[in-house]
């Protein structure tokens, strides 16, 4: 089996309580395995507890080379993914949400693209979202193919981002030193972090291409998800304060620095 020596896929584990988890994981993992070229390393990222859990794995997936990165730190996802690329050695990273999956192609394609464009900073796949049940709902960053949609076809820039924010890093391929220089995920961004880190890739003139294929599955709104809980759960935001996530990540990307950010809601009177 070819691997893709250059390449590190990065799996961020912040709780395992869905009553669907192993399978998830399981799905996951064996979505690395199917490739046709597989990654040079896995890192499993997650609290130390869950160490014993993960401990048999290399048993079940003998053709992945899979490490478990202990994250004493905060367990929310911007830490998580920062803890995990510390760790990267390869020249690229991949991000695999433990519910999702790649595509049998995906790494192959990768190579690919990297050896034609090497100045590309973040590739992104074409990614079909699917409901929790495996339906079909559409697909995410394929937009950037549309006739006239962006400046540079098939590339996704400020401004672009900026009319269109529903571009999706999940999956991406990334340059490992060049997410290390942009600092990472910001940790103090809600909802919009994704948006804010390409914006911020895009200030620092980090090209970010998508891949005109299909690299990815996505799980779209699982129970207990971070954008679950955002929408449905304890931490549901309201209208307001998901616009005022989408300008913060509108101003904070100027900044490597993961500033505090206060969201103090209007307080209404009545006239």
């Amino acid at each position: 089996m070819k691997k893709a020596n250059n390449i590190t896929v990065v799996i961020p584990i912040h709780q395992n309580t869905d009553e669907k988890f192993d399978a998830y994981f399981k799905n996951a993992l064996t979505s690395i395995q199917n490739n046709t070229v597989l990654p040079e390393k896995v890192l499993i990222v997650a609290p130390i507890a869950y160490k014993s859990q993960f401990s048999s794995l290399s048993e079940h997936f003998p053709n992945l080379s899979i490490e478990y990165v202990a994250n004493t730190k905060s367990t929310d996802f911007a830490t998580q993914m920062n803890v995990g690329v510390e760790h990267v050695k390869t020249d690229y990273f991949s991000f695999l949400e433990f519910d999702d999956e790649y595509s049998d192609l995906w790494f192959k394609n990768a190579q690919m693209y990297i050896a034609e464009y090497p100045e590309v900073s973040i590739f992104l796949p074409i990614i079909s979202d699917a409901s929790v049940d495996k339906k079909f709902l559409g697909y995410t960053n394929e937009i950037a193919w549309a006739y006239e949609f962006t400046d540079k076809h098939g590339y996704v820039d400020a401004d672009t981002l900026k009319e269109y924010p529903n571009f999706n890093p999940d999956g991406m391929v990334m340059k490992t030193a060049d997410f290390k220089k942009m600092g990472g995920y910001k940790k103090n961004i809600k909802l919009t972090f994704n948006l804010e880190f390409l914006l911020r890739a895009c200030d620092k003139s980090m090209p970010v291409m998508v891949i005109p294929k299909i690299g990815y599955q996505h799980t779209n709104m699982r129970p207990q998800s971070l954008f679950w809980d955002y929408k449905n759960g304890d931490n549901k935001l309201s209208t307001e304060e998901s616009e005022f996530w989408i300008y913060v990540a509108n101003k904070e990307f100027y900044y490597n620095d993961d500033r505090t950010i206060d969201y103090k809601p209007a307080i209404k009177t009545e006239a």
